[in-house]
């Protein structure tokens, strides 16, 4: 298995406010002082309606801005665990802390952290998934794969007289193009906060902890190990 990206994302409660704000979010992200995600990092700029996408094309990495979601999309180049610490911590405090505080943006829904990577066809990985499907249609998986399943976790926290009804959710998916194309394998950590949270602020368990914890447990879950 060789790690080869990772997202984050933030989401909340769809405001019109924030449509309406996107190009002053977009130069205060470029232009702020000591910003990572300026304009070397992110070269172009595509606009949509209701959306902003900052881009690099050559290293397809992107962060989109919309109504409800800010996402982060980032290709690994050397280190995974040295380029994910400091992404991390850029996205936390110029995303989370200062874009969300500035522009009022509240009603947080729910926060994400994807961890994307390629296996070969010997990966013990897809042991299972190989079992699975000849099992079902005589067959290995060579010419082409798509499985994707998920699992809830309920995570209830008790808030003076009232309980909450959080709960996180974990997306797992292989993906095979076709016969040419790589096997990828991709794990999606979410958290759900129900009532919404008022402010980022206000969650159980700070983004940078979140984000640890998943990846510890991806550690453990799927091994150490790259290629």
């Amino acid at each position: 298995m060789k790690l080869t990206g990772f997202a984050f994302g933030v989401r909340f409660t769809k405001g019109f406010h924030i449509e309406d704000q996107l190009g002053s979010i977009v130069d205060d992200i470029l232009y702020h002082e000591d910003s990572k995600f300026n304009e070397k990092f992110f070269p172009e700029l595509q606009r949509g309606e209701g959306v902003r996408r900052l881009i690099d094309r050559r290293k397809n990495n992107k962060l989109t801005i919309n109504a409800s979601d800010i996402i982060f999309e980032y290709v690994v180049e050397q280190d995974f665990k040295k380029e994910l610490t400091l992404f991390l911590k850029e996205f936390e405090d110029n995303i989370l802390k200062r874009i969300l505080s500035t522009y009022k943006i509240k009603n947080i829904a729910r926060i994400g952290f994807i961890i994307m990577a390629q296996l070969d066809s010997s990966d013990t990985l897809l042991s299972d998934v190989n079992v699975l499907v000849k099992k079902h249609y005589n067959e290995n998986p060579d010419e082409a794969l798509s499985l994707r399943f998920n699992i809830v976790k309920k995570q209830p926290l008790k808030i003076g007289k009232v309980t909450t009804e959080d709960y996180d959710n974990t997306i797992v998916t292989y993906d095979k193009a076709n016969k040419e194309a790589a096997i990828t394998f991709t794990v999606d950590y979410q958290k759900y906060f129900s009532p919404v949270l008022e402010r980022i602020a206000d969650s159980p368990i700070s983004f940078s902890d979140f984000c640890g914890k998943c990846f510890s447990n991806y550690e453990k879950k799927y091994g150490k190990k790259e290629e």
